[in-house]
């Protein structure tokens, strides 16, 4: 039930700008992607010799994207930290969104100690390392990177459902962090059993490209509306003063 039904502060979400300037941040991440990602815990496919080889290529790019990403990634747990502080109107909310933050935090620990054990691929393979150890780093690392999807998918259906029972959003919006989150928790759930590929591999690269758009549409949106929320607010304190 909706908290304007239940008697609590009718006013609606709080703006704020920390959602979309976390929108902003974590789409920094293609800043690295695009010219470094080539080689970097996407070996399916290679021979270990080549899996060598294409780390010894990009060991730089690799070391590059573990420490850029450990600061752009950070942006969704602001994206999260934004959502929350809108919420501060419908407090029965906010023990969802304590919840959605933690599985938020796990996501990003998960994604950037991946790249981490990639980087300690590159530079091992680049001193001329145990050729296995350099495998395993690059497998370790890929699987971090998948396992990934399933506190993520979780962070959107809890939010999602935090915004829609709030009554404060558009309903399409909480719908669509909702429909994400649960098209993401399976593909989270056969994550690892996916890795070698097969048809749980192709059942998780589709559910992960809807979870992925999701996520993006879904924050750029509530990033923008409780942005202009905020920027209403400040023009009637203006003309209130």
């Amino acid at each position: 039930m909706r908290e304007h039904e239940t008697g609590a502060d009718p006013r609606g979400a709080i703006g704020n700008r920390l959602m979309l300037v976390g929108s902003i941040l974590y789409l920094l991440e293609w800043v690295a992607i695009i010219p470094f990602a080539t080689g970097v815990l996407d070996t399916k496919g290679l021979s270990p010799d080549e899996i060598v080889a294409a780390y010894a290529d990009n060991a730089d790019g690799a070391a590059i994207m573990a420490g850029w990403f450990s600061v752009v990634l950070l942006g969704r747990i602001a994206i999260a930290a934004g959502l929350r502080g809108a919420l501060r109107n419908s407090p029965r909310q906010l023990h969802l969104m304590d919840f959605a933050i933690g599985a938020m935090v796990v996501s990003v620990a998960l994604e950037v100690a991946g790249f981490g054990l990639g980087a300690a691929a590159g530079w091992l393979a680049r001193e001329g390392g145990d050729p296995s150890a350099i495998v395993a780093l690059d497998a370790g690392g890929a699987f971090l990177y998948q396992i990934l999807v399933g506190p993520l998918a979780v962070f959107l259906l809890v939010s999602g459902l935090a915004m829609l029972r709030s009554g404060f959003f558009p309903a399409w919006m909480s719908w669509l962090g909702i429909a994400a989150g649960v098209v993401g928790i399976p593909a989270g759930v056969i994550a690892a059993a996916a890795f070698d590929g097969g048809t749980l591999r192709s059942v998780f690269d589709a559910a992960f490209s809807v979870l992925g758009l999701g996520f993006w549409v879904w924050m750029l949106a509530t990033g923008i509306f409780l942005s202009r929320r905020a920027g209403r607010h400040e023009e009637h304190e203006v003309l209130a003063g």
